[in-house]
C-alpha cells in the first residue's frame, strides 16, 4: 500500500488542486482519507502542537461530504494550515469560529442536488 505522508506540503497541494479544479470533492476526500489511514495518531495532540492542525484538516476533509465542506472553504483551510509557531491556539479559535458562523441549513440546501454530499435527501 502506498504511504501517504501527513505533511503541510501534501495537504496544501491537495487543497490547491481542489481550489483550481484539478481535484473534485471525491478525489479530495479520498486523498485525505488515505493520508489519515496511513498516519493514524497514536496519541491526542494538544492545540498547541502544529500536528493537531494537520490532523484536524485531514480528518475533516476525509468526511467532507458529511460536513458540507466546499471548495469555497479552501481559503479557511489554507489560513489554518499556515498558522505560525506560537499562534496555534489562536488559529484553532479562528478555525472553530469560522465553522460556527456557517449556516449549515443553507449549505445543506445548496448541496442537496449534488449526489456526493450526504444532505439527508438521499435517505
Amino acid at each position: 500500500m502506498k504511504k501517504y505522508n501527513l505533511t503541510k506540503k501534501a495537504v496544501r497541494n491537495i487543497l490547491i488542486r481542489w481550489a483550481t479544479g484539478k481535484y473534485d470533492e471525491e478525489r479530495v476526500r479520498s486523498e485525505m482519507e488515505m493520508i489519515e489511514i496511513s498516519n493514524r495518531p497514536t496519541e491526542k495532540h494538544s492545540k498547541q502542537e502544529y500536528i493537531s492542525i494537520l490532523e484536524e484538516i485531514v480528518g475533516q476533509l476525509g468526511i467532507l461530504h458529511h460536513q458540507y465542506m466546499m471548495k469555497k472553504d479552501v481559503p479557511a483551510f489554507l489560513k489554518f494550515l499556515d498558522a505560525e509557531p506560537g499562534t496555534y491556539e489562536q488559529a484553532w479559535q479562528e478555525w472553530e469560529e469560522y465553522w460556527e458562523n456557517i449556516d449549515s441549513e443553507a449549505r445543506r440546501k445548496e448541496l442537496e442536488k449534488n449526489p456526493f454530499y450526504l444532505t439527508g435527501g438521499e435517505y
